[in-house]
């Protein structure tokens, strides 16, 4: 798998979560966490790598799992 590809998936697992755990707009869950929605928007796009500290911050916002998460993202590299 390309790291391009990897990017697209956890991008997408990340805005699943939000939306499906939250009423967070974008701009107020980067606000949250001290960046930018434009920030949000290129990491949820897959077209920004993202540090793990910032990846935890952002589960843990949306009321995730970190371990769960990080998990699905292992199985998506088998």
């Amino acid at each position: 798998m390309k790291n391009n590809e990897l990017l697209i998936i956890l991008g997408d697992n990340l805005r699943q979560l939000r939306k499906n755990n939250t009423n967070l707009t974008m701009a107020d869950a980067a606000q949250k966490i001290g960046k930018s929605r434009t920030w949000l928007n290129d990491i949820e796009r897959g077209r920004n790598n993202i540090y793990f500290t910032d990846l935890i911050k952002l589960v843990n916002l949306y009321g995730g799992d970190p371990n769960k998460f990080i998990e699905e993202m292992r199985d998506v590299l088998k």
